[in-house]
């Protein structure tokens, strides 16, 4: 697949929304307050990770009209960037996927602490775009 800028479509910015707010819902499922942990850590991180994905998509698509098509995420960052939007947040929840999809480790509890924190980051911008015309 190509790692080229597609245009994006209203629809498609709410696609993107749902699937954001989806992943992003589905992880807190796993959060305990309480505690401030997770059963599932690895789980966690992977949710966030797909719901800061989806967040920047719908973001790029309602700010510059394009988004990140492909497997090379650097360029999704690089999109957020010029959208405008939390760009570092994408990056560093990008960062924890190596290890919460293929490590031997579990995420600690820090780094599920900062997932966290970051996703709220990338769904507050999500929240505060609104959608193409």
């Amino acid at each position: 697949m190509s790692n080229s800028p597609r245009r994006g479509t209203p629809n498609e910015f709410h696609g993107r929304r749902r699937k954001a707010l989806e992943f992003a819902a589905n992880a807190e499922l796993l959060f305990d307050e309480r505690t401030g942990d997770a059963d599932g850590k690895d789980t966690y991180v992977l949710l966030a990770v797909n719901a800061g994905m989806a967040a920047a998509d719908a973001i790029c698509i309602a700010r510059i009209g394009e988004y990140n098509v492909g497997e090379d995420h650097r360029q999704a960052v690089h999109l957020l960037r010029r959208a405008g939007g939390p760009d570092a947040a994408l990056s560093r929840l990008l960062g924890m996927k190596t290890k919460s999809a293929y490590g031997s480790d579990e995420v600690s509890t820090n780094q599920l602490r900062v997932a966290r924190k970051t996703l709220e980051t990338l769904m507050w911008a999500l929240q505060n775009t609104l959608p193409p015309n």
